[in-house]
């Protein structure tokens, strides 16, 4: 939930765009720019559905091995980083949706191996 009210404070905002515009050149229009703002926004929560999704279904009938939790460590990491790297100190969602990830990310650990 987080992510969306980041993104839909973002695209939103005019004040964002101009600033936006202004780093890229102006040959940037405003649907591209929310098309870009939804691209990010689904990179932000298609790494956390596809791990709930793939543990809900695969949990009971395999079991959880090193495999497992490293590549799930790997993605969760590199969303993290991606995270931060947006750097909108700003918002408070841009930190809610860390935590979030860094909460998964400790929970993945700490399931133990079968």
């Amino acid at each position: 939930m987080s992510e969306s009210l980041q993104v839909l404070m973002a695209v939103k905002d005019l004040n964002y765009f101009q600033m936006y515009k202004e780093t890229l050149g102006n040959n940037i229009k405003y649907d591209e720019f929310i098309t870009i703002g939804l691209l990010g926004y689904l990179q932000g929560i298609l790494i956390p559905i596809i791990l709930s999704v793939y543990t809900f279904f695969t949990y009971k009938k395999i079991n959880i091995n090193w495999l497992y939790k490293a590549v799930w460590v790997l993605l969760l990491l590199s969303s993290l980083i991606m995270k931060i790297m947006e750097f909108f100190i700003g918002s408070i969602f841009f930190y809610i949706s860390i935590i979030a990830t860094l909460i998964l990310l400790m929970y993945i650990l700490s399931i133990k191996l079968r």
